[in-house]
């Protein structure tokens, strides 16, 4: 299993538009071979930063995954 989580820094003019864009890929991505669980969360909207956390099966599913 391979665990991914990171943080996202945005300009915070672009926090809404990008909130709303990232719920449609995380809905793809939950669906995908090998994916165990993908979260995109607006942690401090202030701060324009965003919590993502991804669990993949294994290298291959993830590979997979980044090819896309």
């Amino acid at each position: 299993m391979i665990v991914l989580m990171g943080y996202l820094h945005l300009n915070t003019s672009d926090v809404n538009e990008f909130t709303t864009d990232v719920q449609v890929i995380a809905s793809s991505t939950r669906a995908e071979k090998g994916c165990l669980f993908y979260a995109v969360t607006l942690e401090d909207a202030r701060a324009g930063r965003m919590l993502i956390v991804e669990r993949w099966q294994d290298q291959e599913s993830l590979t997979a995954h980044l090819e896309r």
